[in-house]
């Protein structure tokens, strides 16, 4: 027997899924982050080479993902504050009608 899912219920279940999404790519851009610093240390610890090169390299593309993971967290905190701004028009006009 299938269970018919509430409005309410399905919105929680999409906010839950969201924040559990935005916590993974906040997690990723914390690791990034101290790789980051990591490779900052090494770097300054050594002589310039052909490793201080391919970590120079791998900073500027960590830098450029965190860049894009911190876009995509805007876009899901932006997509979510729409959204319920958007069940509370509705939820109104059906109070009023």
């Amino acid at each position: 027997m299938e269970r018919e899912i509430r409005s309410d219920e399905l919105e929680k279940a999409i906010t839950d899924e969201k924040r559990d999404k935005v916590r993974r790519l906040q997690e990723t851009i914390d690791e990034t982050a101290h790789n980051i610093e990591v490779s900052d240390e090494i770097i300054g610890s050594t002589p310039y080479n052909t490793q201080q090169k391919k970590l120079l390299e791998k900073n500027k593309k960590r830098n450029h993902a965190i860049s894009g993971l911190k876009k995509e967290i805007r876009d899901i905190e932006e997509t979510n504050s729409g959204h319920r701004r958007d069940h509370r028009i509705v939820k109104s006009k059906i109070q009023e009608g």
